[in-house]
Protein backbone atom coordinates (compact mmCIF):
# COMPACT_ATOMS: atom_id res chain seq x y z
CA UNK A 1 0.00 0.00 0.00
CA UNK A 2 2.87 2.37 0.77
CA UNK A 3 6.66 2.37 0.54
CA UNK A 4 8.64 3.90 3.39
CA UNK A 5 12.27 4.70 2.62
CA UNK A 6 13.98 5.44 5.89
CA UNK A 7 17.27 5.71 7.69
CA UNK A 8 18.11 7.25 11.02
CA UNK A 9 20.52 10.11 11.33
CA UNK A 10 24.06 10.01 10.13
CA UNK A 11 26.77 11.99 8.50
CA UNK A 12 26.29 13.76 5.19
CA UNK A 13 28.18 10.96 3.46
CA UNK A 14 25.92 8.31 5.08
CA UNK A 15 22.85 10.03 3.57
CA UNK A 16 24.28 10.57 0.04
CA UNK A 17 22.80 7.33 -1.41
CA UNK A 18 19.33 8.91 -0.88
CA UNK A 19 20.26 11.69 -3.30
CA UNK A 20 21.31 9.23 -6.02
CA UNK A 21 19.84 10.12 -9.44
CA UNK A 22 18.73 6.56 -10.18
CA UNK A 23 16.84 6.30 -6.87
CA UNK A 24 15.24 9.72 -7.33
CA UNK A 25 14.06 8.88 -10.89
CA UNK A 26 12.71 5.49 -9.77
CA UNK A 27 10.82 7.12 -6.84
CA UNK A 28 9.38 9.79 -9.15
CA UNK A 29 7.99 7.18 -11.54
CA UNK A 30 6.62 4.89 -8.84
CA UNK A 31 2.78 4.51 -8.71
CA UNK A 32 2.79 3.39 -5.06
CA UNK A 33 2.91 6.29 -2.56
CA UNK A 34 6.37 6.87 -1.10
CA UNK A 35 7.19 8.30 2.31
CA UNK A 36 10.70 9.60 2.75
CA UNK A 37 12.04 9.57 6.31
CA UNK A 38 15.77 10.06 5.94
CA UNK A 39 17.82 11.39 8.80
CA UNK A 40 16.40 14.21 10.87
CA UNK A 41 14.42 17.35 10.00
CA UNK A 42 17.53 19.33 9.09
CA UNK A 43 18.64 16.68 6.59
CA UNK A 44 17.16 16.99 3.10
CA UNK A 45 18.22 14.41 0.52
CA UNK A 46 16.87 14.75 -3.05
CA UNK A 47 14.51 11.83 -2.42
CA UNK A 48 12.45 14.16 -0.19
CA UNK A 49 11.66 16.31 -3.25
CA UNK A 50 9.97 13.51 -5.22
CA UNK A 51 8.41 11.54 -2.35
CA UNK A 52 4.65 11.80 -1.79
CA UNK A 53 5.20 12.69 1.85
CA UNK A 54 8.25 13.85 3.81
CA UNK A 55 8.30 12.55 7.38
CA UNK A 56 10.64 14.28 9.80
CA UNK A 57 11.91 10.99 11.33
CA UNK A 58 11.46 7.25 10.80
CA UNK A 59 9.15 7.16 13.83
CA UNK A 60 7.04 9.95 12.32
CA UNK A 61 6.73 7.92 9.08
CA UNK A 62 5.49 4.90 11.04
CA UNK A 63 2.88 7.03 12.84
CA UNK A 64 1.61 8.44 9.54
CA UNK A 65 1.16 4.99 8.02
CA UNK A 66 -0.19 3.22 11.12
CA UNK A 67 -1.77 5.81 13.40
CA UNK A 68 -2.38 5.07 17.08
CA UNK A 69 -5.97 3.87 17.44
CA UNK A 70 -6.46 5.53 20.83
CA UNK A 71 -5.18 8.85 19.50
CA UNK A 72 -7.47 8.65 16.48
CA UNK A 73 -10.50 7.79 18.66
CA UNK A 74 -9.66 10.66 21.02
CA UNK A 75 -9.35 12.98 18.01
CA UNK A 76 -12.75 11.84 16.69
CA UNK A 77 -14.27 12.36 20.17
CA UNK A 78 -12.84 15.88 20.34
CA UNK A 79 -14.20 16.67 16.87
CA UNK A 80 -17.64 15.37 17.87
CA UNK A 81 -17.63 17.46 21.06
CA UNK A 82 -16.52 20.52 19.10
CA UNK A 83 -19.25 19.97 16.49
CA UNK A 84 -21.85 19.51 19.24
CA UNK A 85 -20.72 22.73 20.98
CA UNK A 86 -20.78 24.61 17.70
CA UNK A 87 -24.26 23.36 16.82
CA UNK A 88 -25.55 24.08 20.32
CA UNK A 89 -24.18 27.61 20.22
CA UNK A 90 -25.63 28.17 16.76
CA UNK A 91 -29.03 26.83 17.84
CA UNK A 92 -29.00 29.04 20.95
CA UNK A 93 -28.06 32.08 18.86
CA UNK A 94 -30.83 31.36 16.34
CA UNK A 95 -33.31 30.69 19.15
CA UNK A 96 -32.43 34.04 20.74
CA UNK A 97 -32.81 35.73 17.36
CA UNK A 98 -36.24 34.15 16.85
CA UNK A 99 -37.32 35.18 20.38
CA UNK A 100 -36.12 38.72 19.68
CA UNK A 101 -38.05 38.84 16.39
CA UNK A 102 -41.16 37.45 18.13
CA UNK A 103 -40.88 40.08 20.91
CA UNK A 104 -40.42 42.82 18.33
CA UNK A 105 -43.51 41.55 16.49
CA UNK A 106 -45.54 41.61 19.71
CA UNK A 107 -44.37 45.16 20.45
CA UNK A 108 -45.14 46.22 16.88
CA UNK A 109 -48.67 44.73 17.04
CA UNK A 110 -49.21 46.47 20.39
CA UNK A 111 -48.10 49.80 18.92
CA UNK A 112 -50.46 49.30 15.98
CA UNK A 113 -53.37 48.63 18.36
CA UNK A 114 -52.54 51.77 20.34
CA UNK A 115 -52.34 53.79 17.12
CA UNK A 116 -55.71 52.37 16.00
CA UNK A 117 -57.27 53.34 19.34
CA UNK A 118 -55.77 56.84 19.10
CA UNK A 119 -57.10 57.14 15.57
CA UNK A 120 -60.61 56.04 16.66
CA UNK A 121 -60.59 58.60 19.50
CA UNK A 122 -59.40 61.33 17.15
CA UNK A 123 -62.04 60.39 14.58
CA UNK A 124 -64.76 60.51 17.26
CA UNK A 125 -63.62 63.98 18.36
CA UNK A 126 -63.50 65.25 14.77
CA UNK A 127 -66.98 63.91 14.14
CA UNK A 128 -68.37 65.45 17.34
CA UNK A 129 -66.90 68.85 16.39
CA UNK A 130 -68.02 68.78 12.76
CA UNK A 131 -70.74 71.22 11.63
CA UNK A 132 -72.72 68.31 10.18
CA UNK A 133 -72.81 66.65 13.61
CA UNK A 134 -74.17 69.89 15.08
CA UNK A 135 -76.86 70.04 12.39
CA UNK A 136 -77.82 66.43 13.06
CA UNK A 137 -78.48 67.34 16.71
CA UNK A 138 -81.21 69.74 15.51
CA UNK A 139 -79.34 72.97 15.01
CA UNK A 140 -79.41 75.08 11.84
CA UNK A 141 -77.10 77.54 10.13
CA UNK A 142 -78.70 80.73 8.82
CA UNK A 143 -76.82 82.33 5.92
CA UNK A 144 -77.24 85.58 4.05
CA UNK A 145 -77.51 85.53 0.25
CA UNK A 146 -73.75 86.05 -0.08
CA UNK A 147 -73.20 82.81 1.90
CA UNK A 148 -71.94 84.37 5.14
CA UNK A 149 -73.39 82.88 8.32
CA UNK A 150 -75.54 85.18 10.49
CA UNK A 151 -74.20 85.68 14.00
CA UNK A 152 -76.66 88.31 15.15
CA UNK A 153 -80.17 89.48 14.29
CA UNK A 154 -78.62 92.91 13.61
CA UNK A 155 -76.92 91.44 10.50
CA UNK A 156 -80.29 91.27 8.64
CA UNK A 157 -83.19 93.58 7.97
CA UNK A 158 -86.87 92.88 7.45
CA UNK A 159 -87.49 91.52 3.96
CA UNK A 160 -83.97 90.08 3.50
CA UNK A 161 -83.84 86.59 2.04
CA UNK A 162 -81.85 83.99 3.98
CA UNK A 163 -80.98 80.39 3.54
CA UNK A 164 -81.45 78.02 6.48
CA UNK A 165 -79.19 75.00 6.30
CA UNK A 166 -80.44 71.88 8.09
CA UNK A 167 -78.89 68.41 8.55
CA UNK A 168 -80.40 66.88 5.39
CA UNK A 169 -81.16 69.89 3.19
CA UNK A 170 -81.88 73.63 3.29
CA UNK A 171 -84.82 76.06 2.98
CA UNK A 172 -85.19 79.64 1.86
CA UNK A 173 -86.86 82.16 4.15
CA UNK A 174 -87.65 85.88 4.29
CA UNK A 175 -87.01 87.92 7.43
CA UNK A 176 -90.10 89.70 8.90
Amino acid sequence: DVIIITRGGGSFEDLLPFSDEGLVRLAASCKTPIISAIGHEKDSPLLDLVADYRASTPTDAGKKVVPDLNEELAFIDSLQMRAKRTLTMRLERESDRIKSLFNRRIAFVHRIKLAEEDLQHLLARVRSLSPQSTLERGYAVVQRQDGKALRSAKDVASGDSVRIRLAADSVEATIK
